[in-house]
């Protein structure tokens, strides 16, 4: 079964053998740490476990060991990674758990079934992040909670000393991925990404592994070389980086005090129920503000002086009051400035967005904040459309802030 994904262990790894034992390094380096937060997300002995994505079989064989008493299984869609994942729980020894070869997006898992879910560094690859998390929310009963555990490379290992070469290389390594359709930066996505899904009671955080507890071995095996050897065979890493690289980390390594720390993302969420609301008449309307008087496409250039003044002023009286959430009945003061009235740098590019794209005028956000009134800011814009009378009234009308 072939699908778009960012990681694939036969076309990345320079070696398919080492590669595995990265992987498995990777599991053993966080495993007291994800254990604890499985646990707080509902992991416990005697449920229906599925694992998607499950790679060689690594965290799937400590679940059977830790859980003996549940019903575990295992998703996995790469055939390379099915073979080692039969051998290796074979080898250890493990018997209480069903294998399923197939995909997150599509497979013949019973539906309304399990009470967990855990899928761990694999919705990064996956080009469509919100499909898998609604067909893994299919798979769960209706209580049931998904865990999802993931990279963000903006906070991926550090070293101390620190080696700047590593900057550089995670920002070929998001390139590469990005490149291929995965998200390498989705950790801090998560929460979202679940909202949008459906899901509901989220719960959200990030764990850490430090060499200062973990010693080195598990750090220098989950961080193979392979890794910064493939961006470079790829163009996505320079030779003079490459080398820099390697020369900062021999160093890192024989320096007194080094020590290296990195940290996953973690995010659940239950199924929950769905909830269909229809739309009130009081959604309609704070969706699209009050209905007032309608204004001809071309109207408003052929105003007055006076009357495009206090058609402007009215417009930003409505604009500033909805922006910052004012109270209906508050009077705004065309003295007050928007900083005196609790205009923040964020409502301001709000306010400036509206402006640019209603009245097709352009202010800079500092204009905006640095302006002593109200007033100011009208005049500003009666100018602005006095010099350009037909340029910006095609798709403003009152009452669509």
């Amino acid at each position: 079964m072939t699908e778009k994904r960012s990681y694939k262990i036969d076309e990345f790894s320079t070696n398919v053998d080492v590669e595995i034992e990265r992987l498995k390094a990777q599991v053993d380096l966080f495993w007291n740490e994800e254990k604890k937060n499985y646990e707080n997300h509902g992991l416990r002995d005697g449920l229906r476990v599925l694992e998607c994505g499950s790679g060689p079989g690594c965290l799937i064989l400590k679940l059977s060991q830790n859980y003996p008493g549940s019903n575990i299984h295992s998703l996995e869609i790469d055939p390379v990674l099915m073979r080692h994942q039969r051998e290796y729980l074979k080898k250890n020894g493990i018997k209480n758990v069903e294998l399923h070869e197939g995909s997150i997006y599509g497979n013949s898992l019973p539906e309304k079934f399990f009470d967990i879910i855990i899928s761990r560094l694999v919705l990064e690859h996956l080009p469509d992040p919100i499909k898998a998390l609604k067909n893994m929310r299919g798979l769960l009963n209706d209580d049931g909670r998904l865990i999802i555990v993931d990279n963000d490379f903006d906070f991926h290992l550090r070293t101390f000393p620190n080696i700047p070469e590593l900057e550089t290389m995670y920002k070929a390594y998001c390139r590469l991925r990005v490149d291929e359709g995965g998200n390498p930066r989705i950790g801090r996505e998560l929460p979202v990404l679940f909202k949008n899904a459906g899901f509901a009671d989220l719960r959200f955080g990030l764990f850490a592994a430090h060499s200062a507890f973990d010693g080195d071995t598990l750090f220098l095996k989950s961080e193979s070389a392979s890794i910064s050897t493939v961006l470079m065979k790829k163009g996505y890493l320079s030779e003079e980086d490459f080398d820099n690289l390697t020369v900062n980390w021999s160093r890192m390594i024989v320096s007194k005090n080094h020590l290296f720390i990195r940290q996953l993302f973690i995010c659940s969420g239950i199924k929950g129920k769905e909830e269909v609301r229809e739309a009130t008449d009081d959604d309609r309307a704070a969706a699209t503000g009050p209905a007032e008087q309608q204004v001809e496409a071309d109207g408003v250039s052929k105003l007055s002086p006076e009357d495009r003044t206090e058609f402007i002023r009215n417009y930003l009286h409505e604009l500033i009051s909805r922006t910052l959430e004012l109270p209906g009945d508050t009077a705004i003061d065309d003295n007050e400035s928007l900083i005196g009235l609790g205009l923040d740098s964020l409502r301001g590019v709000v306010i400036r967005e509206k402006i640019k794209t209603q009245l097709k005028i352009t202010l800079g956000i500092a204009q905006l904040l640095k302006a002593d009134s109200i007033s100011q800011i009208s005049g500003l814009l009666v100018k602005q459309i006095g010099s350009q009378p037909s340029a910006w009234t095609d798709d403003y009308e009152e009452g669509e802030i």
